[in-house]
């Protein structure tokens, strides 16, 4: 595997005085002092000295990182460090790193499409300029380092105890049948390379199952569970894996929870696997090829790789496939090719990804009738190449047992300022369930299919990096919905939103009693506190019904990051990548969107949810949750009004208070931070931003309001 081109000038970060200092500061509570010191060619004495100066106090645990939280590290110096440097800071070979980037969850489609061309960055003494100002900007942030912490990945799931009840479901009838959810810790693709108490503990499993949540899913990746017959060495270390899974499979059902793993098979492989196998080779594009599904030994690998997973872990609760998506898994999955392959020229797409389905379900049944295979329509569409009107013909090539999932809200329309689209995905603020989603249900339903919605639960792209939005009324009404029209399960996140939260335990009452109103479950959940959380929470609402809704101001906006994401006095030059690095790129946030309606709505958005805000008592949880959710959306707010004023001198007194505000906002954050460690964590990105982030953004608006005031 190759890692991604570089091109592009790095965007160094000016607010530090010299370079080295952003690598030391970045990595500090990531990277242990000896490495940093290593990789800028310094002493770990220097290192030490240079940390004290800025504000930084005594490291803690930073090895913990290296294993939970190594995409914040590539994060953090993508813009700052080579290659070189790179994989010394992170202790990985190029291989690995390639790896990484490709199958944790497109990691390299997250960082963008190029390397930024970073030199070399060695440390040097700083003059005495350079001395005044590094004390003049970090004083800022040597009293909230002081701020009593908790440790970062020591997730408490107390929010449960803001709660009145605590309920028993097992003796209950369900009216869904498996209710499953990502492991809120869950590690994206090395889960079953360590083993499952370091990211699973059991009072996570225990929370899951108070919340009547009784399914886990986690990625698989069969060429990593099971031996790969046609190059054995890419599954070195397997057998260990299916013992960590099963161990975890074993664990889970004492608390009757059942392990699901995501299948998107059969994986595409590179270029020179198909040397050795040029027959197995089907549609190229790039350097990777997909193992093509007519040639006989593919299909015969995939139901011999799910059999024996199934075999070798025998309370496996079951899978959940996607066949069209970013993943070349078939050779039809994508409608632009380099190479299409002539073997499947005469295939449709939706007779490759039933076939999939069939294999997989087959394989499965074969070892045990009760596991639960589930094939989720994602990207069936005609944009993607998937002719809906086979729909029935998919049906039928599917097995009766395969469950059929769909999205709530697929092709549901909304409209948000004056501005119409369909939800293509990933919605919480719009309401209802989708004609289309009816519809496949229905046709899944007349071929004797069960059927299952995929919803998000806690958050969405809206916004990821809180642990839960708490929009209690908007996702009771939701479940409530898809009771009434008979869905049989529930798919309750993706990988983000799987949090233990009081959106679960409200929503769990409809898990066995579809007739509970709103006000019953709330008060089940907060007695006497009912009306008080009721009145704010209506607020957020109605405010979250004004969030400028659309797939790419989801994945590329400024809301996921907020106040973590830095300043810019001038364009950067840079588009936004998926759920990762927003920029200051306004015209790809704001999408469908008019500059002026995206701010408007972001103000309608800040100004309702600041009024449930007030009504919140401050020491409650709740309340710590609902001001991060405030200031995702009130630092996107601040973000797009000072890109539009930052080009005029004119506006220099309101762009100060911008400055100002999200400085307050990042104070703020930091702190709710110190006390709440899954603040910012999302288990596919880790931490999104860290607590180190938001003293930066503090040092960001200190070096910028000295800016304004100069001009």
């Amino acid at each position: 595997m190759e890692l991604p081109k570089i091109k592009k000038e790095p965007l160094i970060p000016e607010y530090f005085p010299a370079v080295w200092q952003a690598v030391i500061f970045r990595n500090w509570d990531m990277i242990a002092k000896e490495r940093i010191a290593d990789v800028l060619k310094t002493t770990v004495d220097v290192v030490e000295f240079e940390a004290r100066r800025m504000g930084l106090i005594k490291q803690k645990n930073p090895e913990i990182w290296a294993e939970k939280g190594y995409i914040t590290i590539i994060r953090a110096n993508w813009h700052l460090l080579p290659y070189e440097q790179l994989l010394k800071m992170l202790g990985w070979t190029e291989n690995k790193l390639a790896y990484i980037l490709k199958e944790e969850d497109f990691l390299r489609i997250k960082l963008g499409k190029y390397k930024p061309d970073c030199p070399s960055v060695l440390y040097n003494p700083l003059t005495e300029e350079q001395k005044a100002e590094t004390e003049r900007l970090f004083a800022g942030i040597s009293n909230l380092r002081e701020t009593p912490q908790k440790d970062e990945f020591d997730f408490c799931y107390e929010d449960f105890e803001d709660c009145k009840t605590k309920d028993s479901y097992n003796i209950k009838k369900p009216v869904f049948e498996n209710r499953f959810i990502y492991l809120f810790s869950g590690l994206y693709d090395k889960a079953f390379d360590v083993d499952s108490h370091t990211y699973c503990p059991d009072k996570l499993l225990k929370k899951y199952s108070e919340a009547g949540i009784n399914g886990i899913w986690l990625q698989g990746v069969l060429y990593r569970l099971c031996e790969f017959p046609f190059a054995p060495e890419m599954s070195e270390g397997y057998e260990k894996r299916l013992e960590n899974l099963k161990d975890l499979t074993e664990r889970a059902e004492k608390f009757g929870i059942k392990i699901f793993l995501y299948l998107n098979e059969p994986r595409s492989m590179p270029l020179s696997f198909f040397e050795k196998y040029p027959h197995l080779k089907g549609t190229q594009i790039g350097r990777f090829a997909s193992m093509c599904l007519s040639a006989p030994e593919v299909p015969e690998y995939l139901g011999n790789a799910v059999e024996k997973l199934c075999r070798a872990v025998p309370k496996l609760g079951g899978f959940f496939t996607i066949t069209m998506s970013e993943n070349l898994t078939h050779c039809k999955v994508h409608l632009i090719n380099d190479i299409p392959c002539e073997k499947c020229s005469d295939r449709p797409a939706w007779e490759l990804a039933a076939e999939v389905n069939k294999i997989i379900s087959e394989a499965a049944h074969r070892v045990r009738e009760d596991i639960k295979v589930i094939a989720w329509d994602w990207s069936w569409h005609p944009k993607y190449g998937f002719d809906t009107s086979h729909l029935s013909d998919v049906m039928k090539i599917i097995p009766e047992d395969v469950t059929i999932m769909t999205k709530r809200e697929t092709s549901l329309p909304f409209t948000r300022g004056g501005v119409s689209g369909l939800v293509e995905d990933y919605s919480i603020s719009v309401d209802g369930i989708s004609n289309e989603s009816i519809k496949l249900w229905n046709i899944a339903k007349e071929y004797g299919h069960k059927t299952a919605a995929k919803v998000q639960i806690n958050n969405s792209w809206e916004c990821s990096t809180v642990p839960y939005i708490p929009v209690f009324r908007m996702l009771f009404n939701q479940i409530k919905c898809l009771a009434n029209v008979g869905v049989d399960n529930l798919m309750l996140s993706w990988t983000l939103g799987g949090y233990p939260s009081p959106n679960i335990k409200l929503v769990s009452k409809l898990f066995f009693d579809k007739n509970i109103t709103f006000e019953d479950a709330m008060k089940s959940l907060y007695g006497d506190k009912t009306d008080t959380v009721i009145r704010a929470t209506d607020y957020f609402c109605k405010a979250f019904k004004e969030f400028p809704f659309d797939l790419g101001t989801l994945y590329l906006g400024p809301q996921n990051g907020g106040a973590s994401n830095p300043l810019y006095n001038k364009p950067t030059g840079y588009n936004a990548t998926m759920t990762c690095y927003a920029y200051d790129d306004l015209k790809s946030w704001r999408s469908i969107y008019p500059e002026d309606v995206f701010e408007k709505q972001f103000e309608k958005v800040c100004r309702m949810w600041k009024k449930g805000l007030d009504i919140l008592e401050k020491e409650q949880r709740l309340y710590d949750i609902a001001y991060v959710s405030y200031s995702l959306f009130k630092s996107s707010y601040n973000q797009i009004r000072f890109i539009r004023l930052r080009d005029s001198i004119e506006n220099r007194k309101e762009l100060a208070a911008i400055v100002n505000s999200e400085k307050e906002l990042a104070e703020n954050v930091f702190e709710i931070m110190c006390r709440r460690p899954e603040v910012g964590f999302e288990a596919a990105n880790h931490y999104y931003y860290s607590r180190q982030t938001m003293l930066e953004k503090i040092v960001n608006c200190t070096y910028l309001a000295d800016q304004l005031k100069k001009m």
